[in-house]
């Protein structure tokens, strides 16, 4: 199967669509029935990465990278951007950090199980490796250090962390709309915190490559773990 688009541009190019012809319907939900649901690997796995991971389960000398939220560990050819990005938003008074990098496969099936990753693949951006095997991210979130996702908190910690998505939106769309996708554009609603509305997608924190298809991601990271494989044999 050949892939030639991912599922985040699918469904901005959906709702775009249904928008210019006034229809309003539930695009995440029509979509997570298309692309299906649980934490295996989707219909973006045409590089067969899936099968060959859990085959790696076999290998006793085989351990996939761990979790990492560290600049380090985000792809060589994305840091640049996500570091401008972080700047643009302490110019901005906010005070930026590393929510989410580079996932394990394990930590990126737990997300998808309980909800809180929207991706019907395993092995997308967050968890992504170059041709040797290191980590290479291609996607990360960003939160503010004191506000989190504000979740759970007060009224002041969400407002915070709304503030923070709505200038990272501003950013990424004026600033980087050619090479970087904010999570922020995925079916958009209205958010209320105390008097104040924010109109924001699912997935605020999120930013990802536009340089590199979910599939060309995979390939390569299939591509490390075989040298991992190699290298330790």
């Amino acid at each position: 199967m050949k892939v030639i688009i991912t599922e985040s541009k699918l469904r901005q190019l959906i709702e775009q669509q249904l928008n210019e012809l006034e229809i309003d319907l539930n695009i995440s939900g029509i979509m997570d029935n298309m692309f299906g649901s649980g934490g295996e690997p989707g219909i973006f796995d045409d590089s067969g990465i899936g099968d060959f991971y859990a085959s790696l389960g076999k290998d006793k000398n085989f351990k996939a990278p761990m979790t990492s939220k560290s600049m380090n560990d985000v792809d060589k050819s994305f840091t640049p951007t996500v570091k401008a990005i972080m700047q643009k938003l302490r110019s901005k008074g906010h005070d930026p950090i590393l929510g989410s990098a580079y996932r394990s496969p394990e930590e990126q099936k737990r997300l998808m199980q309980k909800g809180r990753s929207k991706t019907k693949t395993v092995f997308g951006y967050h968890v992504a490796l170059d041709e040797k095997g290191n980590k290479a991210a291609l996607a990360v979130d960003l939160v503010d250090s004191k506000y989190g996702w504000g979740d759970g908190g007060s009224q002041e910690k969400e407002l915070g962390a709304e503030k923070f998505f709505q200038d990272l939106g501003e950013i990424v769309n004026s600033e980087f709309k050619s090479e970087v996708e904010w999570g922020g554009n995925w079916s958009p609603k209205e958010i209320k915190v105390g008097d104040q509305t924010f109109t924001r997608g699912w997935d605020p924190a999120h930013i990802e490559t536009k340089k590199m298809t979910m599939a060309q991601s995979a390939a390569r990271t299939k591509k490390g773990m075989e040298h991992l494989v190699n290298k330790k044999s």
